[in-house]
């Protein structure tokens, strides 16, 4: 593997960081100065140190979380506000998590300390989707078809125009509405920007499915599981 991707993983921090890392100095390879992110190591063959010190490699580590709502994504507590973190044990709290939900919004969020798999599972490029449940109340007079059109072209939002999204009916009774949103992109709250925009109000917004990983249907609101890489790396090319 290239240095520069061992040592992001190692020291829990980003490719760039990595690189302007090793551009100021203080690697070795082997005793020898690495003076090129590039550089390919062997992790399993190679000694590599900074600052005299043995850099050892790091097991992949993925798990799924079913959020509850009244949980924000964050490492530090929001005042008395708790945290996702705070539902992990602390052996799994230095885990980064792919995807945000707010506070008010449950369902799956993957965790893992494979940067490059959190990469390539949220960066939109990669365009892997992800689908919600989403219960709305609607207002009096509203015409099912006409709504679900608005929701499906292009929608202007506060940080710019939404891609095409697929949003299904999945059921009713009076005065609400089950949809299904399936997006391959991530404007900040935009479930919640489309709904607002369609004049309709949401409910409950449960987020099942990411890439190839679903929310596993028995497992209970705050609790966490364990997957394996070879699940982590099958969602990547499902999804």
């Amino acid at each position: 593997m290239r240095s520069n991707q061992f040592v992001a993983k190692v020291m829990g921090i980003s490719r760039r960081k990595a690189d302007e890392l090793i551009g100021r100095g203080g690697f070795a390879v082997n005793g020898e100065p690495l003076d090129h992110p590039g550089r390919q190591v062997d992790p399993r063959r190679d000694k590599i140190t900074y600052c005299n010190r043995e850099l050892k490699p790091v097991e992949n580590c993925y798990l799924v979380l079913y959020k509850p709502e009244g949980y924000v994504c964050s490492h530090l507590a929001q005042g008395e506000e708790y945290t996702v973190y705070q539902l992990l044990p602390p052996e799994y709290r230095d885990l980064k998590y792919a995807g945000r939900l707010d506070k008010e919004s449950a369902g799956l969020m993957i965790f893992s300390n494979d940067g490059d798999f959190i990469q390539q599972l949220t960066h939109p490029a990669h365009q892997h989707i992800k689908e919600y449940l989403v219960k709305v109340w609607y207002p009096r007079g509203a015409v099912k078809n006409q709504v679900l059109g608005k929701l499906n072209r292009p929608m202007k939002l506060e940080d710019g125009f939404t891609a095409h999204a697929e949003v299904e009916f999945a059921g009713s009774r009076p005065g609400l509405w089950e949809l299904v949103f399936r997006l391959r992109e991530g404007h900040k709250r935009q479930i919640r920007q489309m709904c607002r925009e369609a004049g309709l109000k949401i409910i409950k917004l449960l987020r099942y499915r990411m890439g190839g990983l679903y929310l596993p249907q028995d497992m209970p609101p705050g609790t966490y599981r364990l997957v394996s890489q070879q699940e982590a790396r099958t969602a990547l090319q499902l999804g």
